[in-house]
């Protein structure tokens, strides 16, 4: 109803809007509304608009995350990626069904490692006993070659007699030196039947201790600390996760890809639509624009006028762009022509309502030239009283009386006026204002007040 009574500076500026925050979407539905064409095609038109909207929001998402920027944008294949998940979340999987938690885990390892540093020693201990052990073998194989007859033979051979007392002397070295041979060969012998006996307790140890360790060993490599399960069952809760995004990342891919192309060939189809039903509302489009044409030249002759109603297939939510125009709208007067001859236009066509009555306020008269304001009264006059109808204007006094001076005939100005002044408003006292009282409205103020 707010464009049969117009309220406030915004009201006046365009014949499209009535308020300060009103959408082209609005103010095109109501205009096509009173003008009486067809609703369901804006209605749908939007309806479609806000979906690729909400499209676009979701793709904004996708933009935004981190982990999915890089799937939505092709630089990493999500399928590829997945497949990829889903292969490590069997392993993991498996790997948790099949772990062994054992509690002592840490203290069994430590008993292991201990135990396979025992082994360890134990297998250098053998190596330095082996070794040994040779050494003594070798030993025991070297003896002396060189006998008191042979020393003899070998003087003999070179004629030289070797006397009595050096013969003696030399078997007395040879006996000594026999001696020290057995002596070392006694102990040597000893060594060695030692070291064979540490060498097979060693051997011994190193049985047990291999066994026990290998049993340390079998019994971790089948068993788990906690933590390392945790830490598994944290992977494969990570991994699945992922595989979760990614996941429902393809669905809502394909899904915004398929509504997509389905609202894209939608809107193509309304678009039709739309070109279809204006040709066949040709007649209500021609009638709309015709009166609108004859009120819009009677104020100025010399302009081109008219209504034109175009099908909007531009990806917004207007679908019919209703265009009121009298050539120079920048030319003072002519915006507010306009808003007078759109609403004349609604009130007649009587579309979609049955409102009687419009009312403008004196910021419509303020910025017309007096003649066509006079003109427009004439239009108001005429229209009021062929079709039983109401116009009620609040205007200030410079207006009327700069009309008064462009009236040729005296009594034209009273069928206009002076009989159809219904209140006259004066600032001479409280009496003179709308209430009787003086009352301060803060009309274009944005500000709430506080109910108490």
């Amino acid at each position: 109803i707010g464009l049969f009574f117009r309220q406030g500076k915004a009201a006046y500026i365009s014949e499209a809007k009535t308020f300060d925050r009103e959408t082209p979407f609005q103010s095109q539905l109501r205009a096509a509304y009173l003008l009486g064409l067809d609703q369901a095609l804006p209605l749908r038109k939007l309806e479609l608009r806000e979906e690729w909207e909400r499209l676009d929001s979701i793709r904004a998402q996708f933009k935004k995350d981190s982990f999915l920027r890089d799937y939505f944008q092709g630089d990493r294949d999500a399928a590829l990626e997945l497949a990829d998940l889903e292969e490590k979340i069997a392993i993991l999987q498996k790997q948790a069904t099949d772990f062994k938690v054992a509690e002592n885990y840490d203290e069994l390892a430590l008993l292991a490692e201990e135990t396979r540093r025992k082994w360890q020693l134990a297998k250098n201990k053998l190596n330095s006993s082996e070794s040994a052990l040779r050494q003594i073998a070798a030993s025991l194989l070297i003896q002396p070659d060189l006998t008191v007859d042979t020393v003899k033979q070998m003087y003999h051979v070179a004629k030289i007699e070797l006397p009595q007392a050096v013969i003696r002397k030399l078997s007395e070295v040879s006996d000594f030196h026999r001696s020290l041979i057995e002596s070392r060969t006694r102990r040597l012998t000893s060594e060695k039947h030692d070291i064979e006996r540490r060498i097979a307790a060693l051997k011994d140890e190193l049985r047990e201790l291999g066994r026990t360790k290998d049993e340390y060993y079998k019994f971790l490599g089948n068993h788990g600390a906690l933590r390392e399960y945790e830490a598994l069952r944290d992977r494969l809760e990570e991994f699945k996760r992922r595989a979760d995004r990614l996941s429902e990342f393809q669905k809502l891919q394909q899904e915004c890809n398929e509504r997509s192309q389905k609202n894209r060939l939608e809107m193509s189809h309304e678009n039709i639509r739309a070109t279809e039903y204006l040709k066949a509302a040709k007649g209500l489009v021609d009638e709309i624009n015709e009166r609108f044409r004859l009120m819009a030249r009677r104020i100025w002759p010399s302009h081109t006028c008219g209504l034109v109603i175009h099908n909007n297939e531009g990806e917004n939510k207007v679908r019919f762009d209703i265009d009121a125009r009298i050539q120079g709208d920048a030319s003072d007067g002519i915006g507010e022509s306009k808003v007078f001859c759109f609403d004349m236009t609604v009130l007649l066509g009587q579309h979609n309502h049955k409102m009687k009555v419009l009312m403008h306020d004196n910021r419509l008269y303020h910025g017309i030239d007096p003649r066509q304001c006079l003109e427009l009264f004439r239009i108001a006059n005429e229209v009021t009283s062929l079709c039983g109808m109401q116009y009620i204007a609040s205007i200030s006094e410079a207006n009327l009386s700069a009309m008064r001076e462009k009236i040729e005939q005296p009594t034209e100005f009273d069928i206009l006026f002076s009989q159809n002044t219904v209140l006259e408003l004066t600032d001479d006292s409280d009496q003179g204002k709308l209430l009787g009282i003086t009352v301060d409205l803060e009309y274009d103020s944005s500000r709430k007040r506080e109910v108490p």
